[in-house]
């Protein structure tokens, strides 16, 4: 995997409208999901009435699996790395939009965001509740949990 590169460059924060806008326009949008939904239910309700409603395809890594094929949510692949996802967009490029969504380790996300920004075409959105600087879009940090599912709650409304 290429290591991260550091350039001055950050993500710039985003509002839930203006992610249901851009998962509009995408052509082929995923979302990547991490193992904060293993004790976070309602990220896992999130990620169902996403797919749901935008149709877009759902990529779990490592554990994250388990939690969203019992809720039935379509899953491309489960039990990858997310460090093997992030291979596999940079060297497929066979999609124009990717959301990450329940990492619950922002430093790792952080790299392989890096990776991402500077080695693909891939416009990158973080909705994890800690914004992302390698990210192309990110929400901002946020205070209290409640203000968080509020924002993603707002993305299932506009959408």
């Amino acid at each position: 995997m290429i290591a991260d590169v550091q350039v001055s460059r950050s993500a710039t924060t985003i509002k839930p409208k203006i992610v249901v806008n851009m998962l509009n326009r995408a052509k082929r949008p995923v979302l990547i999901t991490g193992g904060g939904l293993l004790n976070d239910e309602r990220l896992v309700e999130f990620v169902y009435e996403l797919q749901k409603r935008a149709g877009l395809e759902v990529i779990a890594t490592g554990g994250s699996s388990r939690a969203l094929i019992e809720r039935d949510v379509n899953v491309r692949m489960a039990v990858f790395t997310l460090h093997y996802v992030t291979q596999f967009l940079t060297d497929l490029q066979e999609y124009d939009l990717s959301l990450f969504l329940g990492f619950r380790a922002p430093y790792y996300l952080s790299r392989m965001l890096s990776a991402l920004k500077h080695f693909s075409n891939i416009n990158t959105i973080s909705i994890c509740e800690w914004y992302q600087p390698h990210a192309k879009f990110s929400f901002p940090d946020f205070r209290k949990k409640e203000e968080y599912y509020k924002a993603l709650e707002e993305i299932l409304e506009v959408l």
